[in-house]
């Protein structure tokens, strides 16, 4: 029955991804990955000089790095319908949507997943409701979600309507809560909670094709225990509060139990008193005190990088207008590593840049808006975002007010990326920004490309090129090898003239070298990973899997097509993370000609693919090796 479940929930989740809003996984699946130590090798006696095409450079220098200044923030209309990308080709059965499915099905299986839902979805009830079944639709695939629903709208709203002002926001876009206002964040906090329990309870009473699947959901004032903001820079914040701890038990034994927890802004403190908390704060704090695989934002703020600005005279706003206005010039930023995470908050929050990205968003909106509208998808220029249109038809570049709007987008989505940031640097393992939209949960979870914004740890932190200094170090860790006969010997001469043409990398923890590699150019498109190895105390820790997807990201981003390696005893471990056997007339003719026939090496070789398929293979690794003791930096 457990596995007639699982493939009736693949199925489910295919035809979803069938959908015209829906990206296929096109790109070969990666294969999960093993534990065991790897030692390759080539025949350095072999080597002709100038056989090779040079040395590929570090990550840090070849890949091509996050710029700030091209990355602006776009505000989704929601009332719109949204592609998120391209529709899957006609050539694809359902058996093959299927089966690119099932790899991360059952890598998701177990899974806790925190995922913020934006109040701007609340407000439109078809949107939420499908939110919801896909919600739902991840508890039935073996998913453990923890849901938190904005509600920051409707509390505006409501306090509209009542004739009350706007609390102040403080630091951290936090809301001042008095006695009033905490009223109305209970009424509105219980509206919110019935439509979410209403949601996911359709569906009980009926099954079969076309029916909605109900699931349990739980919450109350068990879950977690709020503390008070306090004053802060001479603002007294009031019951506006703070997530104090989590009960992890609590919400794992619900979780086990197959029921979706939900988390809301109401905290309570073990004096009774009720608090406000951010609900963004509750999503990031309660992912790290479950050491959950992800915290997931759907939010109508988009982070999105414009193309290379051709000329450096222009200002950044009037470059992005320029640019957009070519057509086609941004894209939605598909990921960032922490560092680039960090890079860019550091960036926006100087004033200046703000303003400037605030322009950029600004302009991009109007743009898109005014190419919609000339492709007639637009009736009038109603809802342009507060863009001047000029009677001549020129788009004039944004007010003051329209920046504004914009900067508030901007902000908001950096907090998102700041939050995001707290729960990695706290466990999390990655982080994603996506928009409210139907699909967005699943393209995102289930295809290699997704459709929004992923943040993933550094997990290559430690490993670097070679220096002189490594050389006695090498030698040592490589020795036992060489006398088994899995390594050819190398001379010191030989491997210190290697390590000083930076062929060479070494992973190393506290100053000492746990694991090392070659690689090395043999023509444009080819290069070769080999000596890769890994001490043996520090085996079943992802040392071998991060040094080689450190390999693959610095050949890929220096141009490289294809990485092989020849080896005499570690095949299965090649063929486990995607290389595939190969005849000695497909290395480049360089590498024939010095290849070593006496020992006789079996070849191996591997297509390199984007980043996005990277990082997808770096999830894969990951989640074979579980989750890493403290203290442990690469994961």
């Amino acid at each position: 029955m457990a596995v007639l479940h699982i493939a009736l929930s693949a199925a489910v989740l295919a035809f979803a991804l069938s959908g015209p809003c829906s990206r296929g996984l096109l790109a070969p699946q990666p294969q999960p990955r093993g534990r065991t130590v790897l030692a390759m090798s080539v025949d350095p006696s072999s080597e002709q000089p100038g056989a090779d095409c040079g040395a590929l450079p570090p990550v840090g220098e070849t890949l091509r790095t996050l710029r700030p200044e091209r990355i602006t923030v776009e505000p989704l209309d929601l009332a719109s319908p949204v592609a998120l990308g391209t529709a899957i080709s006609s050539d694809d059965t359902f058996v093959k949507i299927f089966r690119s499915c099932t790899p991360y099905i059952k890598m998701h299986q177990g899974c806790v997943m925190v995922i913020h839902i934006a109040s701007e979805a609340l407000e439109r009830n078809d949107l939420f409701d499908q939110l919801m079944e896909e919600v739902a639709t991840l508890s039935l695939l073996g998913v453990k979600p923890v849901l938190v629903v904005g509600i920051q709208r409707q509390i505006d709203e409501a306090l509209r309507l009542r004739g009350l002002p706007q609390p102040a926001f403080g630091d951290s876009m936090m809301r001042v809560t008095d006695e009033v206002t905490m009223r109305t964040v209970q009424e509105v906090n219980g509206f919110m909670r019935s439509r979410v329990e209403g949601a996911l309870a359709r569906g009980r009473a009926r099954s079969g094709p076309g029916g909605s699947v109900g699931v349990d959901v739980v919450g109350g004032n068990f879950f977690y225990t709020a503390q008070p903001v306090g004053v802060r820079n001479g603002i007294d914040y009031g019951f506006t509060g703070e997530v104090r701890s989590v009960d992890t038990t609590k919400v794992r034994q619900h979780l086990d139990a197959g029921e979706i927890v939900l988390l809301t802004a109401l905290g309570y403190s073990a004096s009774g008193t009720v608090f406000n908390v951010r609900t963004e704060h509750v999503a990031a704090a309660a992912a790290s005190f479950l050491e959950a695989s992800k915290v997931i934002f759907m939010t109508p703020q988009r982070l999105m990088e414009f193309a290379e600005v051709t000329k450096p005279s222009m200002e950044f706003a009037e470059a992005a207008h320029a640019e957009v206005r070519g057509g086609g010039a941004r894209h939605v930023l598909q990921s960032m590593r922490m560092a680039e995470a960090r890079k860019l908050l550091d960036y926006i929050c100087n004033r200046d840049n703000l303003c400037d990205a605030a322009d950029a968003a600004a302009t991009a909106v109007a743009v898109s808006l005014e190419a919609a509208k000339a492709e007639g998808e637009l009736a009038s220029s109603a809802g342009a975002g507060g863009a001047d249109e000029a009677t001549d038809g020129a788009l004039r570049l944004p007010t003051a007010e329209t920046i504004g709007a914009a900067a508030a987008h901007v902000s908001k989505m950096c907090d998102l990326v700041g939050y995001c940031i707290k729960a990695l640097e706290r466990g999390v393992t990655r982080g994603h920004l996506l928009p409210p939209v139907p699909g967005a949960l699943i393209q995102e979870l289930y295809t290699t490309d997704g459709c929004g914004t992923l943040i993933a740890r550094d997990v290559y932190d430690g490993i670097r090129l070679a220096t002189a200094a490594d050389v006695p170090g090498i030698l040592a860790l490589i020795g036992p090898l060489e006398a088994q006969g899995v390594l050819i010997k190398r001379s010191p001469d030989v491997l210190a003239r290697d390590v000083h043409l930076g062929f060479y990398y070494v992973y190393t923890r506290d100053d000492t070298i746990v694991a090392c590699a070659q690689l090395k150019r043999y023509s444009d498109t080819h290069a070769e990973v080999g000596c890769l190895v890994v001490n043996d105390q520090y085996r079943r820790q992802g040392c071998g899997d991060a040094m080689l997807g450190f390999l693959e990201r610095t050949a890929a981003a220096a141009g490289v097509e294809r990485l092989f390696a020849l080896s005499t005893h570690t095949m299965q471990w090649f063929i486990e993370r995607g290389f595939a056997s190969c005849a000695l007339v497909d290395l480049p003719p360089r590498r024939i000609a010095i290849y070593n026939h006496t020992r006789g090496s079996k070849i191996y070789m591997k297509p390199l693919q984007s980043a996005r398929l990277l990082d997808a293979e770096e999830l894969f690794w990951q989640g074979t090796l579980g989750r890493p003791k403290q203290g442990t930096r690469i994961r």
